[in-house]
């Protein structure tokens, strides 16, 4: 009775086609996502699936994240989440209100793991993997989810197996119990014959040869008995799901923060690849849309990069990088950021080093800072099994402010600070050089002063890696030049300072703004300051 009882609950709950199904709900008016967190499912060993089918025939998005990229996502939009998940009972949910939509469309982000669209969408995910944030959404982001059905199923292999052989071992223990049952009752029953003649006594005996001892029936019935307690007891094992068998079995969610790394296997070349495209694109369109794709301090420089150029009738193109590394640490919540290493073809190669942040996961990444560096002289970046880039060293860290000092200073004065490499060079020696120029005779300026300091709009010391040999930071140093003409000297700087001004002031003193971008990198214990170049960004009669 107990096996029956057990195969027939286990049958209504998954069927003959092993799968539990929750019934479906309807999503309410205003909701504009659906979301699960893959952890909650409280079973293991199997897969399960999130099924949607939209009302009035519009087209869904479904997708998988992470739940750092979900929760940046979705922050402050309102939706609806599966907070438990009870087969075959129900999928709790909740209605969380908030904004119609996210800022950006759901189908043009870059972190989705896995993607699609249609009228009915359907995810399935096995519940021994890592686990993701599974999103379903409007794909047109002006509409929502009212209407929309949902339900969970859930793959329950073995038990319609198990339930037949189930219901054949209780047929067979009931024939046998009915056998042994009938048995009994008609030996309990029978008369017992009376002897006729007590002579004959002897000769009513058993034979001892052909009849078996007390005790070895009795062991007989023992065993018959031991085998059927037996089989019920595996049969009710197997069906309540207690045994190691190949069917779903419950599990305690375990549900922890999710992070991931800055940049995943293979992403690197996609996102420079989009990147140069997208500034080749604006160059073209005489830095329209900029901002989309470049950030302070960097945007600064190309913007006066591209004034010049219109100045001297040139047409300015996108780098082409050959080889691409990108890197950076694991994050649990965003603004993120990361490094990325784009080398150049030629007979020069050289490294362009990019310090890349990204405010939301709606947001586009941004670029900050570039700088240029020989390629050999490029750092490797060390990556853990996942992906992601330790941070530096504090010590490192903490040299980031005074070394911003010791390159201002020598740009003003020319004295290099013996404590950081590289100063004698590249971008650093040549303003040094063009300063120079300025303060000759020749030029017939009567004065040129020159004030610098560390740009500290961006916290450059809060972004920084560690490499194969030490570690890697950037910095910029901006400086403004005061030169002062004599007043029967017409006031002419060239082309480069008259495209970038920014006033039409009349007067004999002139103030130009630099940028000079560097990278910072530690090698045996030796701090070395790297610049190629270094850029006129802004002008203006005072």
């Amino acid at each position: 009775m107990v096996l029956a009882v057990l195969v027939g609950s286990a049958l209504s709950v998954v069927g003959t086609d092993e799968v539990s199904e929750t019934p479906p709900f309807t999503v309410s008016e205003g909701a504009h996502a659906i979301v699960l967190d893959e952890a909650i499912v409280p079973y293991s060993g199997t897969d399960a699936t999130l099924e949607a089918t939209a009302a009035n025939g519009q087209e869904l998005f479904i997708g998988t994240a992470s739940g750092v990229d979900v929760d940046s996502y979705l922050d402050g939009v309102a939706q609806v989440q599966i907070s438990d998940v009870r087969f075959p009972d129900e999928a709790v949910h909740r209605s969380i209100p908030g904004e119609p939509a996210p800022e950006a469309p759901v189908a043009e982000q870059d972190w989705w793991t896995s993607k699609d669209t249609g009228n009915s969408v359907a995810k399935t995910f096995n519940l021994d993997a890592d686990p993701e944030v599974l999103v379903i959404a409007p794909a047109d982001p002006e509409q929502s989810l009212e209407g929309t059905t949902v339900t969970m199923k859930m793959r329950v292999e073995g038990v319609f197996g198990w339930s037949l052989i189930g219901i054949a071992v209780a047929i067979i223990l009931f024939g046998a119990a009915l056998y042994f049952g009938l048995r009994w009752w008609n030996g309990r029953i029978r008369p017992k014959k009376k002897d006729m003649n007590s002579s004959d006594d002897h000769a009513r005996q058993p034979d001892p040869a052909r009849s078996a001892p007390p005790g070895q029936r009795a062991a007989k019935r023992t065993r018959t008995m031991r085998i059927g307690t037996t089989a019920v007891l595996a049969s009710g094992l197997a069906l309540s799901g207690c045994g190691v068998l190949p069917i779903a079995q419950p599990a305690d969610p375990h549900i922890t923060p999710y992070e991931r790394t800055a940049v995943r296997p293979g992403e690197a070349g996609k996102y420079m690849t989009e990147y140069t495209e997208s500034l080749d694109q604006i160059l073209a369109d005489g830095g329209t849309g900029l901002e989309r794709i470049q950030g302070a301090p960097l945007i600064d420089r190309t913007r006066a990069q591209i004034q010049i150029a219109k100045k001297a009738k040139q047409k300015l193109a996108a780098p082409n990088f050959t080889e691409v590394v990108a890197g950076g640490p694991s994050f649990e919540e965003y603004p993120m950021w990361f490094y990325a290493f784009g080398t150049t073809d030629g007979d020069e190669k050289m490294t362009q080093i990019q310090l890349v942040t990204r405010e939301s996961a709606a947001a586009r990444p941004i670029v900050r800072a570039a700088s240029y560096i020989p390629a050999e002289q490029a750092p490797t970046l060390l990556a853990n099994g996942r992906g992601a880039v330790e941070t530096a060293p504090k010590d490192f860290t903490d040299s980031l402010a005074p070394s911003a000092d010791t390159i201002a200073k020598y740009l003003v004065d020319g004295k290099a600070d013996k404590s950081l490499g590289g100063l004698e060079e590249g971008g650093f020696t040549s303003f040094r050089d063009y300063l120079g120029e300025l303060r000759g005779k020749e030029s017939g300026f009567d004065q040129v002063d020159a004030k610098c300091s560390p740009y500290t709009d961006l916290d450059f010391a809060s972004m920084t890696l560690k490499t194969e040999a030490g570690a890697i930071g950037m910095g910029e140093v901006r400086c403004t030049l005061t030169i002062k003409v004599p007043q029967d000297f017409s006031l002419d700087l060239g082309d480069t300072i008259e495209a970038v001004k920014t006033n039409d002031k009349d007067g004999d003193t002139v103030e130009v703004d630099t940028a000079h971008p560097y990278v910072l990198v530690e090698s045996a214990d030796a701090l070395t300051a790297m610049s190629v170049d270094w850029d006129i960004i802004s002008s203006r009669v005072v």
